[in-house]
């Protein structure tokens, strides 16, 4: 799990240095693989306003940018870039700038020289999130926030740094959420949960059908799903992408990028469905069929043969029941979100860890970012918030229109039975005697409720683990 101290810091105050942090989380039981700070090689990059743009006398392609970044600081950038308008503010590259040549391959690295483009002059270039370094997307300059200041290092405007995590025991440290609360009760601090209050923007007429049916609640024990309309397919937020990019997730486009992000914050899944491309608006969890195929949104757009023991996210069976994806691991290429699409079904869903292990160990040569969390688990109870985090992103970010309340099949909630913790028990554990307020306090910024009997050495805590620590089974956890 790669951790952005900048996204971090939009749910807990960070008040101690990065590595103090990794101490700490270290010392948690939460390993820390690395540190390291994203910006590093932009020593000759700042943030520039577009003043001007003119076509170049010679080429018909290019166009001559007025950059300026600050002070009484101008330069004239020659470009073949078409996505900038006058006002845009974006990264200027002087000469000395390291940065990432798309026109080979494999990509190289080069070191920006003053050049002549065709009869003009140019120190500087205006670049691309690819040529930084930031994602994989060379079509165009990125454009920053327009509250981004003009004339700083792009390192202090956009400058991050990243802590990988080594989550092998923890599952719920496979989100931001679950990261900040660990660091809020490993520094004292409260955490801030992200705005997904979304009320409908009204409700479903008869021609906008919403349905799900669960048939074993033993493989698929929650499933939330919501309809949202009038959306717009469009890149995300720079802030966004950054935020993504951090993640080590690539930015595709505002629909997906925004499923993507409330999987990293929330720890849950989502998936969207083209809703004009699943008859009456009804989803089937089920058993695949035997010999069922499948073409999924794998890379290789490969179709793979399905059989009883997977399960499948599927249409109902009066319209064909055809599969429409594969249960928490990855989305089928028959609903797939297109540049056209206008309706989203989204689907926040909750699967059987070890279905979810022994599909995709079988389908896929490698686990998907879904898979992986399912594999290790996800709380039942995120999926409904997750769910409506993504409506209000929608709603914002794309012009969605979320059409009548959300749909929450629920037919396996899961229940956890109290555990009993003799302070006795934590003694011989841990070597250590802890006071039973010093115990008492730790559970409670853990977010554990419990309760006390006794005093003293004999005292017991009858404790019950929060939703999201699926880890803790027993005393010794």
């Amino acid at each position: 799990m790669r951790v952005s101290l900048k996204w971090l810091q939009d749910y807990v105050d960070v008040t101690v240095s990065a590595e103090e942090l990794g101490r700490l989380l270290t010392m948690a039981g939460i390993e820390v693989d690395a540190i390291h700070p994203v910006g590093e090689a932009w020593n000759h990059v700042w943030t520039a306003r577009i003043d001007g743009l003119s076509r170049h006398p010679n080429a018909d392609r290019l166009q001559l940018v007025d950059a300026f970044y600050g002070g009484d600081r101008r330069i004239q950038v020659v470009t073949g870039a078409t996505n900038i308008s006058v006002g845009d503010i974006v990264p200027v590259g002087l000469v000395g700038t390291r940065y990432r040549d798309s026109h080979v391959t494999p990509p190289a690295e080069r070191i920006l020289q003053p050049t002549v483009m065709r009869g003009i002059p140019s120190e500087a270039m205006v670049m691309s999130g690819f040529e930084l370094g930031l994602n994989d997307d060379h079509s165009g300059i990125l454009i920053l926030p327009r509250e981004t200041r003009v004339g700083i290092p792009l390192s202090e405007a956009l400058g991050d740094t990243v802590i990988e995590l080594d989550l092998k025991g923890r599952p719920d440290g496979l989100s931001m959420i679950g990261v900040a609360r660990e660091v809020a009760a490993l520094t004292n601090q409260t955490i801030r949960f992200p705005v997904g209050d979304i009320t409908p923007s009204r409700g479903r007429r008869s021609d906008e059908p919403l349905g799900v049916t669960v048939d074993d609640p033993t493989l698929c024990p929650r499933f939330v799903s919501v309809l949202l309309k009038d959306v717009k397919i469009g890149p995300s937020p720079a802030w966004m992408q950054e935020r993504l990019q951090a993640a080590g997730i690539r930015a595709i486009n505002n629909v997906v990028d925004i499923t993507n992000f409330v999987m990293i914050e929330w720890g849950q899944p989502l998936h969207a469905f083209d809703y004009d491309h699943v008859p009456a608006g009804h989803l089937v969890a089920r058993a695949a069929k035997p010999g069922e195929v499948l073409q999924t949104l794998a890379a290789e757009r490969e179709a793979v043969t399905l059989n009883p023991d997977m399960v499948v996210v599927a249409g109902h069976p009066d319209h064909g029941g055809h599969p429409y994806s594969l249960a928490g691991i990855i989305g089928g290429a028959s609903t797939e979100i297109s540049d056209t699409s206008t309706s989203i079904l989204l689907e926040a869903a909750n699967w059987k860890q070890s279905n979810v292990r022994r599909t995709a160990r079988a389908l896929l040569p490698r686990p998907t970012d879904a898979s992986r969390r399912f594999e290790r688990g996800v709380p039942q109870d995120h999926a409904l918030p997750a769910a409506l985090r993504a409506a209000r992103l929608m709603v914002d970010l794309a012009g969605a229109t979320m059409v009548g309340d959300a749909i929450d099949a629920w037919p396996g909630h899961a229940t956890r039975s109290p555990i009993k913790m003799p302070l006795s028990e934590c003694t011989r554990l841990l070597g250590i005697t802890y006071a039973p307020d010093a115990v008492a306090s730790v559970f409670t910024r853990l977010g554990f409720s419990f309760s006390v009997d006794g005093d003293g050495s004999d005292t017991v805590f009858t404790v019950e683990a929060p939703v999201w620590r699926l880890d803790i089974e027993q005393a010794a956890d």
